[in-house]
């Protein structure tokens, strides 16, 4: 009888023992850490080594002096977290009618279902925010280079050579005049001269009673058209031959 209240009086210490423990805490009366509800290490100066040791099977780590125990409460509970939810998002296929109507202003963009880089999209936004779009063709031996946003002599990285091919396609690519580039303006304005590789000259388009007029003209001496601001500077654009 005295055995069985020794034993009873005992696991009413470890549970109180128990429920005052921690995960990776060192303990006093066993100098152990359980780091699970099976597994331990040895401390030295209240410092866990992290020497991983597990019980034996059916035994839990408490704070105990023999720190596992067959049956026994461990200190130790680890929570499992879910993993993060991950979002997938598919990206929408590119289309060149969207992209220009996505457009807030008048301008070039790249042909991505031209490998060979001899067309650009054309995007035009009228004053009453009306979008058009058009597929253009660089001149012969010229191509489209997407961060400059122009037709150039250079042909980009990744541009493939054209393949001569049977194929009939249904989008037939324009080819490229002032009175074309001028066609969908609402106001005076000024495009590049991709005639003039030289960019000493430009396209001036604008409106005379009614009608849309477009010329050739020469910047001042020693400036150049520099495409991105559309205005003749004193700097020749890397660009320009």
């Amino acid at each position: 009888f005295l055995i069985h209240i020794r034993v009873f009086v005992n696991k009413i210490k470890l549970l109180a023992h128990n429920a005052m423990a921690d995960c990776n805490k060192c303990q006093s009366e066993s100098n152990v850490a359980c780091h699970s509800e099976t597994t331990f290490s040895v401390c030295y100066d209240g410092v866990p080594s992290y020497k991983i040791l597990p019980c034996p099977e059916g035994f839990y780590c408490t704070d105990g002096f023999y720190t596992c125990y067959r049956g026994g409460s461990p200190v130790c509970y680890l929570t499992t977290t879910a993993p993060p939810s991950t979002t997938t998002t598919t990206e929408a296929p590119w289309n060149a009618e969207d992209l220009c109507d996505a457009a807030t202003k008048s301008t070039f963009f790249e042909n991505k279902d031209d490998p060979t880089c001899t067309t650009y999209i054309s995007c035009s936004v009228s004053n009453a925010g009306v979008h058009s779009m058009k597929v253009t063709s660089c001149k012969e031996n010229f191509y489209f280079d997407a961060s400059l946003k122009i037709c150039g002599p250079t042909k980009p990285d990744g541009c493939l050579e054209a393949e001569t091919t049977t194929t009939t396609t249904t989008t037939t690519a324009v080819p490229w005049t002032k009175e074309a580039t001028c066609a969908d303006i609402t106001t005076t304005t000024l495009f590049t001269n991709e005639d003039d590789p030289t960019c000493t000259t430009y396209v001036y388009c604008y409106i005379a009673s009614g009608t849309i007029k477009a010329l050739i003209k020469k910047c001042k001496a020693d400036q150049y058209f520099d495409s991105s601001v559309r205005v003749c500077v004193g700097t020749k654009p890397d660009y320009c031959t």
